[in-house]
């Protein structure tokens, strides 16, 4: 689990990640060179709270579940939510390659650290 000072810290760049992804749901009102400059914002903070989930580590068998358990949640929203948007874009025949590729991504790490553990 994340230590106590490192909570707000993860909080508040999680919530800066979220609010770059808004601004860039629609970006055509936005000037190409503020669109440069959300996306390089965007990939330094997911990058940066990529770090603190790296790093994460549980002080006992709660948080070990907890970690666990926020994981497991995590991959089967993203998982959802890409099969969603797959198969929405398969009926419009206009099939987005990115979400292929972040769906199978995810399929094959989980694949590549189940089979790492046996």
């Amino acid at each position: 689990m994340s230590h106590p000072k490192n909570f707000k810290s993860e909080l508040v760049m999680s919530l800066a990640v979220l609010g770059v992804l808004a601004l860039l749901i629609h970006p055509y009102w936005m000037p190409m060179g503020v669109v440069v400059i959300s996306s390089a914002t965007l990939a330094v903070l997911v990058f940066g709270l990529s770090i603190f989930v790296w790093r994460e580590t549980p002080r006992d068998e709660r948080e070990y579940v907890q970690v666990a358990q926020a994981g497991r949640a995590a991959y089967l929203v993203g998982s959802a939510v890409l099969t969603a948007g797959v198969a929405v874009q398969t009926l419009q025949h206009d099939v987005d390659v990115w979400l292929v590729v972040g769906l199978a991504s995810m399929i094959l790490s989980k694949i590549a650290v189940s089979f790492s553990r046996h």
